[in-house]
């Protein structure tokens, strides 16, 4: 492969401050008022309650969150407390005009079989001060419908071209009904599918603002807004956790239906029930692990996964704190967006070396690798490219296991010859000859070292990374690979189909396959053929004619793979150095 500059974009950091985004995170109510189901059409409905959320917004005090403790259902745990609107004190002075837009709530007029459940929901008030509250929290430079309504399917969904949310009556009922079948209360159902709903709701304000404000997210969107919405629900409103562990709860119950997984479930945009089931509860652990010890004796978080779960979340907080300013304090945020004088320290590069083996049978492996020179290439590339404040050392070594990490604590990646040869050792048991089998396990190899130093750039530089962090460096590997070198593309095909034959090997799935930071093998596969796609669907039609993709999740690629490149330029602008230093 002959590598070649970056084909950068200009700087996107610019859209981060137009809107000046600043949340506080104090939550904010109103005098609830009774309600009745409008009787208008759905889009009609937003108009009435604007009107409604302004009067409200006028009389605002501090209020907690309707939560369910498991005892009794959310609608009947709203209280209010003396307090003071805070709205004005979010803005980002010079950095934004006017919050010019809010979330603007509605109820549309169901048929009969659904109104009991709109008039519940509206005499709940639940979704009155979650709106209030986010109003008080984010500045938006339009507003954003938030419409309860029937939709004839079990669905919640954010539309762009409308620029409002959607929240099913049917996905509300749903939910109830899932948590009936373990709660002979009926109330204290109704109550934690309010609390899953809640937390639905805020998911989807997440797609909306990543959409309106052009956040530079990473990993699967739909796990970012995961993220987001546990953040939101947790560090704004007393009793939130529980609120959260029961939105994460209503995912086991929709797994636990689920007997055999497809390909369809695995190409999904979404993660499986089951991942979000055990991402969700990691991240309400991280945030309070001596408030949740049952996370770890019922078994739902191993030790392991547990010891990761506290970092996890602080990462999450601090990159969702950049990226919206949560911090309240303007400034403070700001300084945590590294800028161009980063490079004026760029005293490091990324140092390639080789071990030799003492195994006499991984010895010829290691000196055919050393003989290509591919990595000598693709590593002079980097450090072309990408400034370091200090040296970074690549090491190729005989591990004793199959792997490839990155040590934050020593700053430096292994890349173990096991892992090559068990690559290579796959590729030929799948009917390849010993040169092919190399050269895609090179490939696959390549690619799992652009990995690798995606885990060392988020560390190093701090970069505020959203969704799994495995996920987002396959990303950063795929993009790489793709934009600067020529047969890229190929290269990162190789490398998803290593993944498809790992995931191939494993005929059941665990709990801790699950709850592991990983995606599962098979998703991988398809995410990253995603991305090959949507980078050029004219040159991987095949992707598409041999049903890797369906029609369905191949257009959504298309739009996935410049949000992904538009993200981690803006991520990386502060660190790429300009085509001329490079050429220099």
């Amino acid at each position: 492969m002959a590598p070649s500059r970056f084909r950068l974009a200009g700087s996107r950091l610019a859209l981060l401050f137009v809107f000046g985004i600043a949340a506080l995170l104090v939550a904010c109510g109103g005098d609830d008022e009774d309600a009745q189901v409008q009787s208008d059409s759905a889009t009609s409905a937003p108009a009435q309650a604007e009107d409604e959320q302004s009067q409200a917004e006028q009389q605002a005090e501090e209020a907690e969150l309707p939560v369910n403790d498991g005892d009794e259902p959310a609608q009947d745990q709203a209280q209010e407390e003396d307090g003071q609107q805070s709205a004005d004190a979010g803005v980002v002075g010079e950095l934004t005009d006017s919050d010019d837009g809010d979330f603007v709530l509605g109820f549309a007029e169901p048929s009969e079989a659904y109104r009991p459940l709109a008039e519940a929901l509206i005499e709940s008030g639940v979704f009155e001060t979650v709106i209030t509250a986010l109003n008080n929290q984010l500045l938006l430079p339009r507003n954003i419908d938030v419409v309860f309504q029937e939709c004839g399917t079990i669905n919640a969904f954010y539309d762009p071209e409308s620029v409002s949310i959607a929240v099913c009556y049917e996905l509300v009922e749903w939910l109830v009904q899932n948590f009936s079948q373990i709660e002979e209360d009926p109330q204290v159902a109704f109550g934690r599918g309010l609390d899953s709903t809640v937390f639905i709701l805020n998911h989807e304000v997440g797609h909306a603002l990543i959409n309106v404000l052009q956040l530079p997210t990473t990993g699967r969107e739909e796990d970012a807004v995961d993220e987001l919405a546990s953040i939101l629900v947790m560090e704004s409103f007393p009793g939130g956790e529980t609120t959260v562990l029961n939105a994460a709860q209503s995912f086991f119950l929709s797994g636990a239906q689920v007997t055999d997984l497809s390909e369809l479930d695995f190409a999904d945009e979404h993660s499986l029930d089951q991942q979000r089931f055990f991402g969700i509860s990691c991240l309400v652990f991280g945030r309070n692990p001596d408030g949740n010890p049952q996370l770890l004796e019922l078994g739902i978080l191993s030790e392991d996964r547990a010891s990761l779960c506290v970092q996890e979340y602080q990462d999450k907080l601090d990159a969702w704190s950049v990226l919206l300013l949560f911090e309240g304090d303007e400034e403070e945020a700001l300084n945590d967006i590294p800028d161009e004088d980063y490079l004026l320290v760029d005293e490091g590069d990324f140092v390639l070396g080789f071990i030799e083996p003492e195994s006499d049978a991984l010895r010829p492996l290691a000196e055919r690798l050393l003989a290509t020179e591919d990595f000598t290439v693709v590593t002079q590339a980097l450090n072309d490219t990408v400034g370091l404040p200090a040296d970074l050392p690549i090491t190729f070594a005989e591990c004793g296991l199959i792997n490839a990490f990155y040590d934050p604590e020593l700053r430096a990646i292994t890349m173990c010859y096991e892992l090559f040869d068990f690559i290579q050792t796959q590729f030929a048991n799948a009917g390849l000859d010993d040169d092919d089998a190399f050269a895609r396990a090179l490939d696959a190899n390549i690619f799992i070292f652009f990995h690798e130093v995606g885990h060392a750039l988020i560390h190093v530089l701090e970069l505020p990374t959203t969704g799994k962090e495995e996920d987002a460096v396959d990303d950063l590997a795929t993009i790489v690979l793709i934009e600067s070198f020529d047969g890229g593309d190929q290269a990162v095909l190789n490398a998803a189909q290593s993944f498809f034959l790992s995931g191939s090997e494993i005929t059941d799935l665990s709990e801790l396959d699950f709850a592991d930071e990983h995606s599962l093998d098979q998703q991988r596969f398809f995410s990253i053929s995603c991305l090959v796609y949507g980078s050029n669907p004219g040159g991987h039609a095949d992707l598409v004619e041999a049903g890797t993709l369906s029609d369905d999740r191949a257009a959504l690629c298309e739009e996935e793979y410049p949000q992904k490149l538009d993200a981690w330029l803006v991520l990386l602008d502060f660190a790429l150095k300009a085509e001329e230093e490079s050429a220099g």
